[in-house]
């Protein structure tokens, strides 16, 4: 399986906020959609049986290795990502 871009920053962003975690709660994941500027969590983690851990959870297997050495593809599929709602001074735009 290869990754897209978007793919490969999501679970960069995962690793990052969870180090050595491999399985998050849909919050911890609603987190890291929001901080990415996703309108949902991305359907190749909601709609993939695989991924589902448990109730409310999905499962990570590839944050268990190097996630530089995952095969990433050129698809650009995907959601278009929201503007972010703060402005840089910290005020919600409207």
């Amino acid at each position: 399986m290869s990754y897209t871009p978007n793919q490969i920053e999501f679970l960069k962003h995962l690793a990052a906020s969870h180090p050595n975690k491999t399985t998050f709660t849909r919050k911890e994941l609603l987190t890291v959609k929001d901080s990415l500027g996703y309108s949902v969590i991305p359907v190749w983690v909601t709609g993939d049986p695989a991924r589902k851990a448990g109730r409310a959870q999905y499962s990570f297997p590839e944050l268990a290795s190097d996630i530089a050495s995952l095969p990433v593809s050129n698809d650009t599929r995907g959601a278009p990502r929201q503007k972010s709602r703060v402005a840089s001074s910290g005020q919600p735009t409207p």
